[in-house]
């Protein structure tokens, strides 16, 4: 026998799907909703702020709804299968970066927590690394 990842069986299929995509959400705002106090103090998002990330869209994409952000660039993953459907880390960065952007778009600042993202600090005018509460211009 065959069961799917939400416990329903395989002929369950779009009530299935549906059922794994509403359990996400609702632990993605739990998660949002006892977190969101972790964005650091010094940032304040802007109408032109692009959030690139590897983490993925489905939990990402409800802080940026909560910040008023409406330019996510993530890992991705279809919400009703939980089947990953792109992996955004490393060159793969400025690569979808560009994609969904644009391709002339300008990074001003860009504030990042990995030298894994040099990709995208070479793109950047300017660069900063966060680690804490302490920020150190890199470029």
């Amino acid at each position: 026998r065959i069961l799917r990842l939400d416990g329903a069986a395989p002929d369950a299929g779009l009530a299935g799907e549906t059922a794994i995509a509403e359990g996400v959400s609702a632990l993605v705002n739990e998660f949002w909703n006892r977190h969101m106090d972790r964005i650091k103090p010094w940032y304040e998002p802007r109408p032109d702020d692009v959030i690139l990330t590897a983490s993925f869209d489905v939990t990402v994409g409800e802080a940026c709804r909560r910040l008023g952000l409406n330019r996510l660039v993530s890992s991705t993953v279809d919400p009703r299968t939980m089947r990953v459907t792109c992996l955004n880390f490393n060159t793969n960065k400025p690569k979808r970066f560009r994609e969904v952007v644009g391709p002339d778009t300008v990074i001003d600042e860009f504030y990042t927590d990995s030298r894994f993202d040099q990709p995208v600090i070479d793109m950047a005018r300017t660069a900063f690394m966060v680690s804490g509460n302490r920020i150190t211009q890199v470029k």
